[in-house]
C-alpha cells in the first residue's frame, strides 16, 4: 500500500488510525511531516515507544471524525489510513468536506466498498454519492486478506483527489447524505 500512495519528501500527512505504527513508521520515513490522529489512548502510549525516534512525527488523541483535520497541517497536506469498514462514508465526507480539504485521500477500504465508489452511475451506494460530490475516486490495486480467496474479504487502497470545488452546492449535502436533496439539487448526479 505504501508504493501505492506515491509520497514525496515534502508531502505532508495526515494518518487516520495509526494503530500501533506500522504505516506510521513507513510515512514517517516517506513524507516530510506526519500526524497520526487515533482514538485509542493504549495506541496513542503505544505510539510514544513505537515513534520516538521519528522527530517528524505528532500523534493527537482524538476521534477522527470530529477531529478539525485541516488544522493540523498547512494546505497541501494528504490524509492516508487503514480505516474501519463501519467508519468509511461517513470518514470520506468528513475529510472532503473540511474547510480546507486535503490535496489526496488515500484510504484501504473494504473491497466491495472500493468497487461501489468507483463504480458507474447506477452502482452507486450514498457513500459513493458522498464522495462523487467533493472529489475523483480511482480502484488502484486489490489486497487480499491472508489465507482468503474470496473476493469480497479483500481490501483496496482508494486515492481521492478532491475537486477544487464540489460538483453540488455545499449546502444541499447534510453530513448524513439526503439523497433526495442532493438528487434535486445536482444536476450531475
Amino acid at each position: 500500500m505504501v508504493e501505492a500512495l506515491e509520497l514525496t519528501a515534502t508531502d505532508q500527512v495526515v494518518e487516520v488510525g495509526p494503530g500501533l505504527g506500522a504505516l506510521t513508521v513507513e510515512l514517517a520515513s516517506r513524507a516530510r511531516a506526519v500526524v497520526g490522529v487515533e482514538i485509542d489512548p493504549a495506541c496513542v502510549k503505544a505510539l510514544g515507544l513505537v515513534l520516538r525516534d521519528h522527530s517528524n512525527v505528532r500523534i493527537v488523541e482524538a476521534n477522527i471524525l470530529q477531529a478539525p483535520v485541516a488544522d493540523f497541517l498547512p494546505a497541501g497536506y494528504r490524509v492516508a489510513g487503514n480505516v474501519p469498514y463501519n467508519l468509511t462514508g461517513a470518514l470520506f465526507t468528513h475529510l472532503l468536506e473540511q474547510p480546507r480539504p486535503p490535496r489526496r485521500i488515500d484510504l484501504l477500504v473494504q473491497q466491495e466498498v472500493a468497487e461501489r465508489i468507483v463504480a458507474r452511475p447506477g452502482g452507486w451506494s450514498l457513500a459513493t454519492l458522498g464522495v462523487r460530490v467533493y472529489g475523483q475516486p480511482e480502484l488502484v490495486l486489490r489486497v487480499r486478506s491472508r489465507g482468503s480467496t474470496r473476493r469480497s474479504c479483500g481490501s483496496s487502497p482508494i486515492p481521492i483527489r478532491p475537486y477544487r470545488r464540489p460538483t453540488c452546492r455545499a449546502s444541499s449535502v447534510s453530513s448524513h447524505h439526503s439523497s433526495r436533496r442532493v438528487a434535486n439539487s445536482c444536476p450531475s448526479c
